[in-house]
């Protein structure tokens, strides 16, 4: 595992002496959006996204609706429709077939076919470009599992690990896509519409070929959806990438606007963090709560602002004087409203998730 973050980190510097050459990607030397850029966000912005899902994926959930209703004939009819590569995005092997089918009503001829259709698929030989992206797609997955379960000490390690891992899938993909067009299924069409979704930044690269992908059955609409979601999140997503620029410092503050109170004041050590973090940084330019969600409509504005307000005695008597004290010529218990609350979309963790941000301000 070592020698894998090693080679990662390798690649992570690479790319980001890559992105911070002028021009590059279609952004200039300060990381704003070049005419060009902007004009290909505008058209592909344009693009419809349709909202019915196509008949390969559809099978499956169909077998289920008839199997639930002892429709033997008709739960064959979309079992043996399924595309092969659909059930191996799934995760299954042919060893574990016989105990897949068992779920299901069918004949033991119907049975056969399928898995030897499965097993013709699975034993194929398969294009590099197939096993990279699976390759990618499964050290992601492992690392949200290890993710959800460690201790919180080692969490930003791999967070981290993540990170890397992000950047590095992205480089490949986004040169495979530009260059061919998107991946058939037996090229790994899935893993790729995974991994494309997990790239908030190029979305505009991802959405023309993956709506061709899926007028061809390729992959499915909610992978679609997600590109949709991520053009939704762009704006929010680029500028906290450019406030970042001078520095930055974040903690995992999830309940923090929980009524009554404010959870993270239980967390002595959170809160000293912080305060130092604040303190060692002043000015600070930006105090950000984000929220790491995939329905950001309960967090409306209105929400956000009751929250805070109700906040009260642990707002008043804890939280603003602590940052008074840290940077008293900046901060002011007037000054909540210097708190501002944004959205991205939530693709590694089980639950919702808030961090404070503090944006260092640029030194003098």
């Amino acid at each position: 595992m070592a020698g894998y973050g090693t080679l990662l980190m390798v690649m992570l510097v690479a790319l980001n002496t890559i992105s911070a050459q002028p021009g590059v990607e279609g952004k200039d030397d300060n990381g704003f959006a070049s005419p060009e850029l902007k004009a290909k966000i505008k058209e592909v912005n344009a693009l419809a996204i349709p909202t019915a899902e196509n008949a390969a994926f559809r099978h499956y959930d169909l077998a289920v609706m008839y199997n639930a209703k002892n429709d033997e004939e008709n739960t064959s009819r979309h079992m043996l429709a399924i595309p092969p590569y659909i059930l191996m995005f799934r995760g299954l092997s042919p060893s574990g077939m016989d105990a897949f089918l068992q779920k299901f009503r069918l004949k033991n001829e119907v049975k056969d076919t399928i898995k030897k259709r499965f097993a013709a698929a699975y034993n194929a030989p398969h294009p590099a470009e197939y096993d990279s992206f699976s390759k990618y797609y499964f050290n992601i997955i492992s690392l949200k599992h290890v993710l959800d379960s460690v201790p919180g000490p080692y969490r930003a390690d791999v967070e981290q690990q993540l990170h890397i891992a992000d950047s590095v899938q992205s480089i490949f993909l986004r040169e495979y896509v530009l260059k061919n067009g998107w991946p058939a299924p037996e090229a790994g069409a899935l893993y790729a519409a995974y991994l494309a979704g997990r790239d908030i930044e190029h979305y505009y690269d991802y959405l023309p070929p993956m709506l061709d992908a899926f007028s061809k059955q390729w992959i499915p609409l909610s992978m679609l959806q997600k590109i949709q979601q991520n053009k939704s999140a762009y704006s929010t997503f680029m500028e906290m990438n450019l406030l970042k620029r001078n520095g930055y410092a974040c903690f995992d503050v999830t309940g923090f606007m929980d009524v009554p109170g404010i959870g993270v004041l239980s967390s002595r050590k959170v809160m000293n963090d912080i305060w130092a973090a604040y303190a060692a940084n002043c000015p600070i330019a930006q105090f950000i709560i984000m929220r790491y969600t995939n329905d950001p409509k309960k967090y409306s504005y209105e929400v956000e602002h009751n929250k805070l307000k109700n906040c009260g005695d642990n707002c008043d008597d804890k939280l603003w004087p602590m940052f008074e004290k840290a940077c008293p010529e900046y901060w002011k218990n007037e000054d909540r409203t210097r708190i501002r609350f944004e959205h991205l979309p939530n693709y590694n963790y089980a639950k919702d998730r808030e961090e404070l941000i503090l944006v260092y301000g640029e030194k003098e």
